[in-house]
């Protein structure tokens, strides 16, 4: 609602709350995020924060940079002549924080993180912005892979079986099997399950 930094405020204000309860105490915590959620959980860890694992899907690394990126994607050719605008917008509504950076936080940190992402995500045009900056990353426990089977390399769908997205193509409107719908792809789940055991 408040636009993509709050997500890591409302993440910070979540940690807060937790290691402030006894309950957790010892508690490991580990991080998942996608999309947008990844730029929390990843934006997040400049905070201080005592997390043990973080898996970044399909992320993004500045407000500024999904926000010029999404515009461009919806004008085309009129993106030029729109972009002043933009920037202003985006400069109004975020201030400093539009350089508030999820590849920032990764590698202000030593944890294991797992970056994924897919080779022809829509919303990025490609490679999703966290993977393209591998070069830029300090955190020596930074592992990343790439999904490029095909039906399954887009900026969700390689989480989802093959029989959820043909199930999904034929029935685009409610009322739907909303488990069939959502079914995850044992191979994508199993990866994340054993980098967040080992």
């Amino acid at each position: 609602m408040r636009g993509y930094n709050q997500s890591v405020y409302d993440m910070d204000a979540l940690l807060d709350y937790i290691e402030e309860d006894e309950k957790f105490e010892n508690m490991p915590i580990y991080l998942f995020g996608h999309s947008m959620g990844t730029y929390a959980v990843c934006a997040e860890l400049q905070f201080g924060h005592d997390i043990a694992k973080n898996v970044a899907a399909s992320g993004f690394d500045t407000p500024e940079e999904q926000w010029q990126y999404s515009i461009k994607r919806y004008t085309g050719i009129f993106y030029p002549i729109i972009k002043p605008v933009n920037s202003l917008f985006i400069a109004l509504k975020y201030g400093d924080d539009k350089d508030l950076s999820a590849v920032d936080g990764i590698n202000c940190v030593s944890i294991p993180v797992l970056v994924i992402s897919a080779e022809e995500d829509s919303f990025y045009g490609g490679k999703s912005p966290i993977y393209e900056r591998q070069n830029e990353i300090i955190n020596p426990n930074c592992s990343f892979v790439l999904m490029d089977e095909e039906n399954h390399n887009g900026h969700y769908d390689y989480f989802l079986t093959d029989a959820a997205l043909e199930y999904a193509a034929e029935n685009p409107m409610p009322p739907i099997d909303k488990e069939l719908y959502m079914e995850h792809d044992t191979d994508v789940m199993n990866m994340i399950i054993e980098f967040f055991g080992n």
